[in-house]
């Protein structure tokens, strides 16, 4: 216990007395290339000497970690004792500062060159740096906030940290929301770098550099800042729409587009200006085939003629603009546009399209309609003529035509049986039939006899 306590009042001292120094600045380690290794000194009346190991303290790792985290520099990995070579004096803790808690300046006093103790903490090596650069963006240091780079493009991420050591590595980390791994390469003047050609969304995630040490039989590690890296399209997304000779414009939408078959159209490719030049490719899928086109971008622009639509027309299109740019290919690529062709005569959600309803023999568009020269009349077709359906007046002209004949007879009989009866000649008679039976003709069919022609004239 009795250690212990010395290390709590070498931490505390400066706290406890008033005007005195924090007590950090009241201890250190010196002698090496860390402030985290070293000598233990303590500072009194402006003058640091080493710490004497009293004969009946011996310094163990439960100790030296009291004085490595008040150092700030971890946990203590090791602890040594050696003699002091010079002739300066050391620092002794008088043990009864344990009891009192006195000041640094009433526990320690002056003594001969002695035994001195060499201390080494985890945090011996300083902290890599970290960093990125882009063949479009420079370099820029890890920020909180992160770095980013353009898809296809080439970019760097090196490590590196103050020389300390000779020798070590750096380790690049990696961690994304689906994967993680590392990478690992030896530090040359202190420093590393990873190269990545080409980004990829897949390089997405946070990194960070590691760099290991075997230093004083024993591996050491230090870790950089997390590096926030996002990788993103250099080009906006391009649009996609279809015009047609009989239906104007359309972007493209979920639910397609409709194009009547023998009909022209044309897809056209855009995007908002950025860069000059560029290319676009009209890229065509369907469950038969696939193929593309290409056109140079013209104010931005390109359009594809279809001049006669067919049924092969029918699939999925897409608008893909390629550009080269700071030495690099870059592309973006449209959303898809679904393209139907389908006859006019079969198309039941054209309302102006008569053949929907079949069934209305008024309209001057159907088949039947007498007015449509498209439509001429079948004489096989009894359909095709009003005079040939059955209906009641040839009956009614029959029946007529049945009684006048039946009515002649009866007065043809009955002129035979008068002039008999008389002794006349049958001439006149026959003429008065005659007259009868064209006034009954003539009332069958709706005309007027000369006697009534006379009548109505008068």
């Amino acid at each position: 216990m009795y250690h212990l306590l010395v290390l709590l009042l070498l931490c505390s001292s400066g706290l406890q007395a008033k005007g005195e120094h924090a007590s950090r600045e009241s201890f250190r380690l010196v002698g090496r290339a860390s402030r985290c290794a070293g000598t233990l000194e303590v500072k009194e009346n402006g003058e640091w000497r080493p710490v004497y190991g009293v004969f009946y303290f011996n310094w163990n790792l439960k100790a030296a970690d009291v004085v490595c985290k008040e150092l700030d520099c971890g946990s203590a990995v090791s602890v040594e004792e050696r003699k002091e070579s010079s002739v300066r004096s050391v620092w002794w803790i008088r043990p009864d500062c344990v009891q009192s808690r006195s000041t640094l300046r009433n526990c320690v006093v002056s003594g001969p060159p002695s035994s001195i103790q060499d201390l080494t903490c985890s945090d011996l090596l300083l902290q890599p740096n970290i960093s990125v650069s882009s063949s479009m963006d420079g370099v820029s240091e890890a920020q909180q906030q992160g770095f980013q780079v353009f898809r296809g493009s080439t970019f760097t991420i090196s490590c590196s940290i103050q020389p300390q050591y000779p020798g070590g590595f750096f380790q690049l980390t990696f961690t994304s929301s689906n994967s993680a791994h590392n990478s690992t390469q030896p530090a040359v003047n202190h420093s590393a770098h990873f190269l990545f050609p080409a980004a990829e969304p897949a390089q997405q995630g946070t990194y960070s550099c590691v760099y290991h040490l075997y230093v004083f039989s024993h591996n050491f590690s230090s870790e950089s800042r997390l590096l926030s890296l996002t990788v993103s399209d250099l080009l906006l997304q391009p649009n996609i729409s279809v015009s047609s000779s009989m239906d104007g414009v359309s972007e493209a939408q979920q639910q397609g587009f409709q194009v009547f078959r023998d009909s022209t159209f044309t897809i056209s490719c855009s995007i908002q200006p950025q860069y000059p030049g560029g290319s676009f490719q009209l890229t065509f899928t369907s469950s038969n085939s696939a193929h593309n086109s290409t056109q140079p971008a013209v104010n931005h622009s390109a359009h594809f003629l279809f001049p006669a639509a067919e049924p092969a027309h029918q699939g999925t299109y897409s608008c893909v603009y390629r550009l080269y740019v700071f030495s690099h290919n870059f592309s973006s690529e449209s959303r898809l546009l679904s393209l139907t062709v389908s006859d006019p005569s079969s198309n039941p959600s054209d309302p102006s399209d008569t053949s929907s309803n079949p069934s209305d023999p008024s309209d001057p568009s159907h088949p039947s309609h007498p007015s449509d020269p498209s439509h001429p009349s079948d004489p096989s077709d009894p359909s095709s003529n009003p005079s040939d359906l059955p209906g009641p007046a040839p009956f009614i002209f029959g029946m007529v035509v049945l009684l006048s004949l039946t009515l002649l007879l009866v007065i043809t009989a009955l002129s035979f049986y008068c002039k008999a009866s008389r002794g006349q000649k049958p001439d006149r008679p026959r003429n008065i039939v005659l007259v009868y039976y064209k006034r009954l003709v003539s009332a069958a069919e709706g005309e007027l006899t000369e006697e009534e022609e006379v009548q109505r004239a008068e």
